[in-house]
């Protein structure tokens, strides 16, 4: 898949967890968690396979009422995974506007970039949830960050067909004319992956 880089870690599988506290926060056991964290469990840890925090696993299960209460114990909002992402990319591609709350409020990096170049915004173009857009772009994403493949959100969301999403970053000033490293437009993008209702879409803006 063409932009396969940035569904990398979309569905990660299960994985042997660093410790009871990651195991906690991964089965959304909220009192479990507590308990740990009071006994001076260390709140940032990193598993082994992934690099994940107790809070990035919980986002990941989309957990937030353990994201909540994780960041209000101290946890690093900004750690990053072995793939350079912080818990708002994933937050972000699942659509979990609650914790992508939660962590903007506690200063996360609305424009944190994975070693691939993809921000919180690309991922939540890949997801599609256009309350997720909103939300992002209104606490300061740049709508036409690029990736090192020089792809933006437009771009991604295009290709994927997320017609809603593509519509919404048009609305809010997304480039139609940036060309990624192939050269290629959002509208080529679409045309490529043989997205008819995203191509009518942009088209519709480009009358």
């Amino acid at each position: 898949m063409k932009y396969s880089h940035l569904l990398s870690l979309a569905l990660l599988p299960l994985c042997l967890f660093a410790g009871p506290l990651h195991d906690a926060a991964e089965k959304g056991d909220l009192n479990a968690v507590k308990v740990l964290v009071s006994k001076g469990e260390d709140i940032d840890a990193k598993n082994k396979q992934y690099a994940q925090t107790p809070l990035q696993v919980a986002v990941f299960n989309e957990h937030s009422d353990i994201v909540k209460f994780l960041i209000k114990s101290g946890a690093d909002v900004n750690s990053k995974m072995n793939n350079g992402h912080t818990g708002l990319h994933t937050a972000a591609f699942f659509g979990d506007v609650k914790s992508v709350t939660f962590l903007l409020q506690a200063k996360a990096d609305v424009n944190a970039k994975g070693d691939n170049g993809v921000t919180p915004l690309h991922r939540a173009a890949e997801g599609g949830d256009t309350e997720t857009i909103k939300i992002l772009l209104a606490n300061g994403a740049q709508i036409n960050a690029l990736t090192k493949d020089l792809a933006t959100p437009l771009h991604v969301a295009a290709y994927l067909g997320n017609t809603k999403a593509v519509e919404f970053l048009i609305k809010n000033g997304a480039d139609l004319n940036a060309k990624d490293a192939n050269g290629n437009t959002a509208l080529q993008e679409a045309k490529d992956a043989k997205e008819l209702k995203t191509i009518e879409a942009i088209e519709e803006t480009q009358k």
